[in-house]
């Protein structure tokens, strides 16, 4: 539920900060951050995910290595989930 939570949030800032453009130049710079922010926020938790992909088929899903990455993949869960809320509320409240 987190993770579909965190990919709408992702996906909707990163649409409207990407179209929502206007043609002032600060406002353009601060957009081009917030889409690398919420750009590396989505490749870290796909790094994680595809690795416990890879740790499953090796180990299987009851291996301590692949109940090990899905601890950090839930604590990464969290912060991504406090990072883009905060984004969200810093760019539209």
């Amino acid at each position: 539920m987190k993770q579909r939570i965190l990919f709408t949030l992702i996906g909707v800032l990163t649409f409207n900060i990407a179209f929502g453009q206007n043609n002032k130049t600060p406002e353009i710079n601060r957009n081009k951050k917030l889409i690398a922010i919420l750009d590396t926020i989505y490749r870290e938790d796909q790094k994680y995910r595809k690795e416990s992909q890879i740790l499953e088929k090796k180990y299987g899903w009851d291996s301590k290595e692949v109940q090990d990455i899905w601890k950090i993949i839930h604590l990464k869960d969290s912060i991504n989930v406090i990072k883009v809320k905060k984004i969200h509320s810093i760019t539209y409240d």
